[in-house]
């Protein structure tokens, strides 16, 4: 496709031997298909004329625009009937050229883009990293406790699961079970003191 316009004439004898083939079984199978669920034979040939036939006109134009969008893509000049095709393609339309072309934006410059934000870490108060460190203890989570202390403390202001994860760094069931975790303690810490 992308070194020269000549052609296989086996390799093409065998991609349309293949493609009547599998268009025929097609047609087949849904023929057998549409007068299973009852409609007439007379009727039931316009099902896979019409999908096979759309089918095949999709094919046919993914393969004829393939050999040009590869030929764009490695950089090699299109042959000349692409050629062609993408010039009349180019030309302007009348309504296009009235127009006044808008000037081109400014090239930012890594200097004018700015600085980006430091991850936000939240605060973390001493009783959250105490519970962190008592899951962390107990076996919940195989995971450092400043990380389960980061997951608590952001869990604190954020229900999205998804975005605890982000925020710590962390695959989202970490979170899940550092959550269930911290519930359980809690539940076994209410239930102790009532």
């Amino acid at each position: 496709m992308l070194g020269t316009d000549e052609r296989d004439k086996l390799l093409t004898a065998v991609v349309w031997g293949v493609t009547v083939g599998a268009f025929g079984w097609s047609a087949f199978g849904i023929f057998g298909f549409t007068t299973a669920m009852g409609v007439p034979a007379q009727m039931g040939w316009v099902a896979p004329f019409v999908i096979d036939l759309s089918v095949f006109g999709a094919t046919r134009g993914l393969v004829l625009t393939a050999p040009l969008a590869a030929r764009m893509k490695a950089g090699i000049a299109p042959n000349q009937r692409a050629s062609a095709q993408v010039a009349a393609a180019a030309q302007p339309s009348p309504a296009q050229v009235a127009r006044p072309k808008p000037s081109p934006a400014p090239v930012a410059t890594p200097a004018d883009l700015p600085a980006p934000e430091p991850p936000r870490v939240p605060v973390i108060a001493s009783e959250t990293r105490e519970l962190a460190e008592q899951i962390v203890a107990a076996g919940a989570v195989r995971k450092p406790i400043e990380t389960v202390a980061a997951i608590l403390a952001t869990a604190a202001g954020e229900s999205r699961k998804a975005a605890i994860a982000e925020a710590a760094g962390v695959h989202h069931s970490v979170v899940t079970k550092t959550l269930e975790a911290a519930e359980s303690h809690r539940r076994h810490q209410l239930a102790a003191v009532g």
